[in-house]
Order: structure tokens, then sequence, then C-alpha cells
């Protein structure tokens, strides 16, 4: 056959990858990078490393019967290139998704883009397999573009601000409504999304090469063709030696900010009606109607009686709730012989704000008013009795609603079905997990699905109950918060390597707290397979709930709008679910209340830990919310 007058093509080739393989030599030097591998890590490697190893060594064996002339090696070429080029394209544009969750990385974005594109067209030559001189020589313009593309790709990727940039941008809330996604499937993403290019590159240059030694049989191409292999092995080695360290340093956690619609809080719930402040004079605290002590006396206590002008008396105040039919716990003096109390018109608060004779206003004093009670004290044998500022536990109110489910929720792992979200939501009074459940896919992805998709991959356990129900067992369905028994552990639970989350549940502990239990199974991460299903296992944190995280005067959460909540990263920490403080809301509500909001990546991955988290800014009571751990995938990364 005759030769293809390509010279100038092949110099420029040539040039650009010496300069390349001289630069990445530099760049190599200059980061100093070791990889340190355990005998326990996975021999798997991602699905982009492997595609690479695959294509150095088909390519081998191209050049082999290039070489010997084989018959129909051009047709080899084209249809082994093309299964190359529709894998590394299916299997990329996952971080296209960071563009709007990390700033300043637009440029990156549009190289890879750029690469893209040109591997399209270059496709599109390869699928009618021409063979004119016209053909091979648009193709070798491609490759020329593409090598520039990957430079500058190379360039950028290998800058430690892009990674670092990714890892700080994570770290807390920008903005109302986010999910805090996180650094290490973002990075994850883009080292995969980088090699990937990067191995775009290399198919189209070395194909060009290829056909330019099919026609150009009596050119001996093998010092240029090493050249650029090395070149792109050297780059293929350092991306991932730099997405190693970035992922050691990455965090592995999802959570979800604020969310604040016409400047009022969404997606949130709370444990409503426990611990409630309220006003009772001294003497109905005790069965002998006594006024010798002081409030402070009585710690755990009862309504006994309704002492003629005192707030229950129906003659003075006819209000519902101005008695408490349950435990009266931790009473404080007033330290006032008067105080107007404004009552509320809302289901979970008793008062708005308590109103001093002099002045002092413990509350809201701005809030609209549903009824006014006035609360006096009077002398009675030369003694006082006070009015007291206690807290009502009445756990047989119908008000109330303390209660969290103890059932399960897990995913259908005969479906090869994992969790890959987690949500709180509550029905009928009691606090239920809920989950995202999706099909496991191979290397730890997970099915998406489209926003009119039919599909629905949030559920919860069973049908909702409600406490009452036949055959509903206290301590078996649900647990009651009681005054002794009210903290959750905000704990984190991780599975072992090579098992993924696929259950989630609510547990009590020996020490009374509720605390989070998930279930691990077992998974191939190549065919993306749940294996040994009977030997799923259920996971706790066994250093969970040792540090209690206590709130400093806590108010209502909802009337902090102006800073979005931030993250409390106690490790094994616990919290008190308790009242508001008695200065700012009169010790009506319990706090933390609950985020209900929908916790999953924005690209559904495989998880390896749920736990539960506190946010909050100073002054608030905050929200507790779900945490999600994405499974680890630095170990699949394998320089080898």
């Amino acid at each position: 056959m005759g030769s293809f007058g390509s010279d100038t093509i092949i110099i420029v080739i040539c040039a650009l990858m010496c300069s390349s393989s001289s630069t990445t030599a530099t760049m190599a030097t200059n980061l100093n990078l070791h990889m340190n591998l355990t005998d326990d890590l996975p021999a798997a490697q991602s699905f982009v490393d492997s595609l690479i190893s695959d294509y150095f060594k088909t390519e081998r064996v191209l050049w082999q019967r290039i070489e010997h002339r084989a018959d129909n090696i051009l047709l080899q070429v084209f249809k082994s290139h093309e299964t190359f080029f529709d894998k590394a394209m299916d299997h990329s544009g996952s971080g296209v998704l960071a563009r709007d969750l990390i700033p300043n990385i637009e440029t990156l974005i549009n190289i890879g883009a750029n690469v893209n594109s040109t591997t399209e067209l270059g496709q599109s030559h390869l699928k009618e397999q021409t063979l004119d001189r016209q053909s091979i020589t648009e193709y070798s313009s491609f490759a020329l573009k593409i090598l520039k593309d990957a430079s500058n790709l190379f360039d950028y990727a290998t800058n430690d601000t892009l990674w670092e940039n990714i890892i700080t941008h994570l770290s807390n809330c920008h903005n109302n409504g986010d999910t805090v996604q996180s650094s290490h499937q973002i990075i994850y993403d883009l080292y995969r999304d980088i090699q990937s290019g990067f191995l775009k590159s290399y198919i189209t240059a070395q194909m060009s090469y290829m056909i330019l030694g099919y026609y150009n049989s009596g050119e001996n191409y093998s010092e240029q063709v090493e050249i650029l292999r090395t070149t792109f092995q050297q780059r293929f080695s350092d991306l991932r030696q730099i997405a190693i360290r970035f992922l050691k340093k990455s965090d592995k956690t999802v959570w979800k900010c604020d969310t604040i619609v016409n400047n009022v809080f969404s997606s949130y719930t709370e444990i409503s009606n426990f611990l409630q402040g309220f006003v009772d004079n001294e003497a109905n605290l005790n069965s002998a109607a006594s006024c010798a002590g002081v409030c402070s006396d009585y710690r755990k206590t009862s309504h006994f009686q309704c002492q003629s002008g005192s707030l229950c008396d129906s003659h003075f105040n006819d209000h519902e709730q101005a008695k408490c039919t349950g435990i009266i716990r931790d009473c404080q003096d007033i330290d006032d012989s008067d105080v107007n109390i404004c009552e509320t018109g809302e289901p979970n608060r008793r008062y708005n704000y308590i109103k001093y004779s002099d002045g002092r206003t413990a509350g809201n004093s701005k809030a609209v008013c549903h009824g006014r009670l006035r609360a006096e004290s009077w002398i009675r044998w030369f003694v006082q009795c006070s009015n007291c500022i206690c807290l009502c536990d009445d756990i047989k109110s119908k008000r109330t609603e303390r209660y969290f489910s103890l059932r399960e929720v897990v995913s259908n792992i005969v479906d090869n079905k994992i969790i890959t979200g987690v949500m709180l939501t509550k029905q009928n009074g009691i606090i239920h997990l809920a989950i995202a459940e999706r099909t496991l896919l191979p290397h730890g992805q997970a099915e998406t699905t489209s926003e009119h998709s039919f599909y629905e991959p949030w559920k919860s356990s069973y049908e909702f109950f409600n406490i009452d129900d036949l055959n509903i067992e206290e301590n078996v369905d649900f647990v009651t918060l009681t005054y002794e028994n009210r903290s959750i552990n905000l704990d984190m639970v991780s599975v072992p390597k090579g098992w993924l989350v696929t259950g989630v549940r609510f547990r009590v502990t020996n020490a009374g707290h509720i605390t989070l239990d998930v279930r691990a199974t077992q998974f191939d991460f190549i065919t993306g397979k749940l294996k040994d299903l009977t030997s799923s296992m259920w996971v706790s944190n066994p250093q969970c709930g040792q540090t209690e995280i206590v709130l400093n005067r806590p108010s209502n959460p909802l009337n902090h709008l102006t800073n979005l909540s931030q993250i409390n990263n106690t490790p094994n920490a616990f919290i008190k679910f308790g009242p508001t403080d008695y200065w700012n809301d009169v010790m009506q509500l319990t706090v933390p209340f609950i985020d209900t909001q929908r916790v999953e990546p924005y690209n559904p991955i495989a998880l390896s830990g749920i736990g539960l988290y506190h946010k909050t800014i100073a002054g608030s009571g905050g929200f507790i919310g779900p945490k999600l751990i994405v499974y680890d995938f630095e170990s699949y990364i394998l320089d080898k």
C-alpha cells in the first residue's frame, strides 16, 4: 500500500509527548507521592482503572498484529477501539454534577467536555470505517487536538488547590436547602471522569498511530508509541496517587442544611408536650397543702388539690391548660407575688409569655394572647404560698408526642436492593425511620431514577401504627421518652469493609439511650451483587453515648433564620430532649427538633454507615437529623 504523508503530524505528536513526558516526570518528583497498600485492601479496581489496564493489554496485541500484517487487522483495530470508546463514554460525566457543587472548577469541566466532544467526532469516523487519505488525516488531527486538551486537563487535575477546595467547600453549609455532599464521593467521581478523559485521549492517539502504522508499512513508529505510552502511564499513575492522597483527607458524610421557605423553616417535626413549663402554687404540690417549704423542694411531685385562688381553681381561671394531670418536676420559684400569663392557641404550648409586676418578661412579649391568666400568691398563717414554675410531664395527655418506633426498616436484599438514603418522619405522634431503596450496580454504584419516574425509592417499615393499636407493645414496637430516659445517641455506625448498609433501626441501650443500629450485607464490588444474604448482620457503635452535648439556654429553633445551622462533630456524643429556656420561651417546647428532610447523595451510591447528628447555632435548640457515610473507594484505586 502507498505511504500517507503524515510526517508533520507525527513530529507534532512526538514533540507534544516529549514535552508532556518531561512535565509529568517533574510533576511526579515534586509530588513525592507513595502509595501504601496493605494486605487487607481488595484486589478489585475501579471501573476506569480496570478499563485502562485492559486497554494497555489490548493495545500491545493490536500492535503485534499490525507488525505481522494479520488478516482484517484494520477492522480489528476499529472494532476494539469502538468497544473501549463506548465503555469510556458510558462511565464518564458523573463529575459534571460537581459543577453546581464546587466553585472554580468550570475550566476543568469544560476541558473534560472538549475531550468528550472530540472523542465523539472521532467515533463517528471510526463507525464509518472510512479508509481514504482525507479521513485518516482528519482522524490524526483529532488526535492532536485531544492530546492538547489532555495536557490542559492534566495541568488542572494535578493542582493541589483543586482538591483542597473541594474538601474545604464541602465541610459545611453554604446555601439554604443544600445537601452537604461527601467530598470523598465528589473526589472519586471527578477522578473517574478525569481518568476517563485521559484514557479517551490516549485511545484516540494510539489508534491514530495504528492507522498510520498500517498504511505506512515501511515506517517504524515504535519510539513515538513508546513515548506516548510512557507519558500516559505516568499521568494515570500521578492522578491515582493524588486521588488516594486526597481521598484519605476527605469526608465521607452526607447531611442536610436547613431549608427555609418564605422565612419559615420547612421539613421539621418535634417532640411535643413533654416536660413543659407549667405554673402552679406550692400549696397544690403536696398532700398537706402546706406552704412551709420552697418551690425547689418539689423535684418530683403531683397535683394533689386545687386551692382556692390558684390557677386551677375553676372559679378563678376556667382554663384546661391551667392544670397538669401528670408528674410535676423540677420546680423553681417565680420570684414574684403576682404574674400575668399570656396563653397561646397552639396545641404544643401552654403559654407565650409570663409578665412580672416589675416589667420583666419570660418568653415572647410580642406574641398574641389567646387568653390571659393571673397567678397570685397569698399569705396564710404568716407564710407565703408562692407560685412555682415547674415541668409538667403528662404521659397520658392526648397532646403528647414522645415516641420512637423500634421497628427495623430494611431493603429487599433478595432483589439486590441497598439503602442509599435515610430520613426521619413523624406519623401518629411516633418518630419513624424511612429509607431510599435502590438496586446495587457494579463498582459500588446504585440505580438512579429520573425526576418523572414512577418508581418511588423511599419507604418506611410497615404500615404506620398508633401506640394503642391491637398487638402493639411498648419497648417492642415503640419506646416512650420519659424524664429519666430521654437521651438519644448521636453516633455513627459503620459496617465492615466489603459490606454495605441494607437496614436501619432504633434500639434502646442498657443505659436507656435511643441509639441506631444498621444492617450490613456483603457484596461483590465488580459485579455489584449482594452475597451471603443469610449472613447479613446488625451492627452498632460500642463507643456511642459517652459525651453529653449540653444545650445552653436553648430557644425555639424556628426563631433563628439569619444563619444556617452548623453541625456539631463531637464524637460518640448524646443529647437529652428537654425544654427550651425559661426566659427565652417559658420552657414550652422540647428541643432539639427533628429534621425530616430526605438525605441522599446527589448521585445515589452505596453506603458504609449511617448516623445521627445535632446541628445548631448559638442560642438555638437546634435539630437532630440523619447523616450518611458513603462507601470508601480509596482502596479500589490501585496503582499497578
